[in-house]
């Protein structure tokens, strides 16, 4: 039964991921980012962008009253802010990698302690989670890709990790965590 619920996730969010520039996703994952510290989980993402029409507006709506809230400005003014073309339409900038490694050691419920320890079991536990729940490879690169950059992979990038699917010589996780490390490198992990 949870494999069929990840392999609906997927395609839902696969069929999102198409109209990318309709998809409120990515500056969901920014609104979280700045204003939590962490990126959105994927049932989070699930809720704003697949069963909402005004998706991004509830997020920041969650947001601004959640108690780990950490902006100083006036709530009503944080709103106006996010909410703003400026902010929507804002380049993407670039995320320290301790912010990425505190994202993955988030959505995989490691916690928040960035340790070389932390890390590494918060890579063995996603890629454990994206094996058990996909059912072939495209699908497992997608969950690690929507846990980490709130979309699915693009033909290019999946391209680029079935290649290194394919040529490794090292067992089924082994290989896994290498496709993660790859993943790990992307410009939307390392971006808001």
């Amino acid at each position: 039964m949870r494999k069929i619920i990840c392999f609906l996730l997927s395609f839902v969010l696969c069929v999102q991921g198409v109209h990318a520039k309709s998809d409120d996703s990515f500056i969901i994952r920014r609104a979280f980012i700045d204003i939590l510290g962490v990126v959105p989980t994927i049932e989070e993402i699930e809720w704003y962008c697949v069963y909402n029409t005004n998706g991004y507006e509830k997020a920041i709506d969650y947001l601004l009253n959640h108690k780990n809230y950490i902006w100083d400005a006036p709530k009503e003014t944080s709103k106006a802010l996010l909410l703003s073309d400026n902010y929507k339409s804002a380049p993407k900038s670039k995320i320290e990698k301790t912010q990425v490694y505190k994202n993955l050691c988030f959505t995989t419920g490691v916690g928040f302690e960035i340790t070389p320890e932390k890390v590494n079991a918060a890579r063995l536990k996603l890629v454990q989670s994206a094996i058990l729940c996909g059912d072939g490879e495209t699908e497992i690169i997608d969950f690690m890709c929507i846990t980490l950059m709130s979309r699915t992979s693009n033909l290019e990038e999946n391209s680029k990790l079935s290649k290194l699917i394919k040529n490794s010589k090292k067992n089924e996780v082994e290989t896994w965590l290498d496709v993660l490390d790859e993943i790990l490198e992307f410009e939307d992990v390392n971006s808001k």
